[in-house]
Order: C-alpha cells, then structure tokens, then sequence
C-alpha cells in the first residue's frame, strides 16, 4: 500500500501528507510494508506565477457557493501551492514543474475519477472549500495549519464523502491502496471512518481512532496520528506521533508531521527521522 504522506513538501511532511515513494505502499500478504523515502510525482502544467487552473471556483449558474470539479481539483491545488510555495521558502524552493509533477501525483492517489468506486462520492462545493482552506495556510506561510489540513478527514480529504450509515459494514475489498483508502473514506456520518472490528475480519463505520486504537494512516485518527512500529510493519496504532529524532517513514507518524531523510541506502538502509516543522519543511523540499 502506498502511504500518502505528502502532495510534494506540504503533503510530504503533513501527507498526504501525501506521497512517500510509491513502492513503499504495498502493504504484502502478512500486512508487511516495505521502508522507503518521500516522494513520487506525474506532470501538470504551467508556470509559476500562473492562474488557479482552468474551472477552478467557478460558482453554478445561480450564484450558488463555489465549485470545482473532480477533473480540476488536484490540477487547481498543484498549481496555486506550486506558484505560491516559494514564497515561503528562505533555503530554495524546487523547479515548479518538479512540484507540479509530485503534488498532482499525491492527490490524483484520491481525486482520481477513474478509482472512485461506488461507496463514494465526490462534493465539488467541498472541493472548492478544501482548496480555498489549503489556500489561507499557503498565503500565511503557516505550516502547522497546512500539516492539520492536510491530515484530518476534514480538511484535505473532505470532498470525498461516504455512503455507508454508522455501524454498518464498509471491510475492503483488499488491502491495495485504493480499495483501503475508500474504504476508509466511505463512512457517511462526520466524524466516522471505516476500521476494523477486532480479529473478527469484519470492519464497519465508527467514530475515528483514539489513542491505541489501530490505524495504517494518520486521517483515520481523532489526532491525525498513527504510529507504525518498525521499519516493515504497515498497522500502527493511534497516537500523538513520534518525538523529534525518532525514526519514521511517513509524516503522520511525527507529532510534528515531519519526517524528513533520505533514501541513499535503500528502503532498509535509509533514515528518517521526525523532525521540527518549519515553513522549509512544509513549502520548498520535494526531494528528501
């Protein structure tokens, strides 16, 4: 299973979070994950200083609230993050096009038309609300708040919205990313995400994971947290993250949401480790 753990930098360190390097995300017939670094990434577009991308926040024909659609959500977020970003950075920032290519790549693992399956739908009014959310961080430079947003079933992942009630069975078809990322996703009550019911090979829609409770991503936590033990194991546990200078392998496993290192060695060999979150963290590394 893939984690998504970063949309370049900012999904990177909040990630989304979302995308660590694809061949990590696996997760084999024993629930093994593979070690690995951060990033991965397809093409998109324009050049820095561009517009918000085509259809992006255009509003119905009744002067109903803003919309974007499920074709434009992750063009529009890879371009307003890629042309804003720099200005947060005081290190350097990497080419647009580099962050252009990793952002659409780690949001098209959930707004990507052609996966989604019945048992969810997509919002455009909430597209547009995320995006305009994801926006006021970028513009401060806050990267606590994007690290939140971009963690929390409410924030970045809000425009999927569920179809199954409360209690009622949502067990993935299989553990390959996405049928396990909708899966989760397709609980209809705010506040509820599908998890497993203890040993019983069931799973069903409840209230997102406490403290000790199981998780494989950080979003299916109250805390946006979820702690993997290790460098294989894909199942963690809820939690406040990892404290600076532990090892991790994905942003949600850090209290700080930022895992950073390298993968010189190998997905074995290579250390990440949880770091302090600052605006170079979030905005300008896409390549750690």
């Amino acid at each position: 299973m893939r984690r998504l753990a970063c949309v370049t930098a900012a999904l990177c360190v909040a990630g989304c979070s979302i995308v660590n390097d694809p061949a990590r995300h696996r997760v084999g017939p024993d629930g093994a994950l593979p070690d690995a670094g951060t990033e991965a990434g397809t093409d998109a577009g324009t050049e820095a200083g561009t517009d918000a991308g085509p259809g992006a926040d255009a509003g119905p024909p009744d002067g109903g609230p803003p919309t974007v659609s499920l074709a434009e959500i992750c063009v529009t977020l890879a371009q307003r993050f890629c042309a804003g970003a720099p200005s947060c950075c005081t290190d350097g920032a990497a080419d647009f096009s580099d962050c252009n290519r990793q952002m659409l790549d780690a949001c098209q693992l959930v707004y990507n038309a052609a996966d989604f399956p019945d048992v969810v739908t997509y919002d455009p009014v909430a597209g547009a609300a995320l995006l305009a959310e994801g926006e006021r961080y970028l513009m401060a430079c806050d990267p606590d708040g994007l690290a939140s947003w971009l963690n929390r079933r409410d924030g970045f992942f809000d425009a999927v919205r569920g179809t199954i009630a409360g209690g009622e069975t949502c067990t993935p078809a299989s553990m390959d990313e996405e049928d396990y990322i909708y899966a989760v996703l397709s609980c209809a009550q705010p506040g509820q995400v599908c998890r497993p019911n203890g040993g019983t090979g069931t799973w069903s829609c409840r209230s997102q994971g406490a403290a000790g409770d199981i998780c494989y991503f950080g979003f299916e936590c109250t805390d946006g947290r979820c702690e993997r033990p290790g460098v294989v194991s894909a199942e963690g546990t809820c939690g406040a993250g990892e404290a600076n200078g532990e090892r991790c392998r994905g942003s949600d496993e850090c209290a700080s949401y930022a895992c950073v290192g390298n993968n010189l060695l190998g997905p074995v060999l290579s250390r990440h480790e949880c770091t302090a979150l600052d605006a170079n963290a979030a905005f300008c590394r896409y390549a750690m």
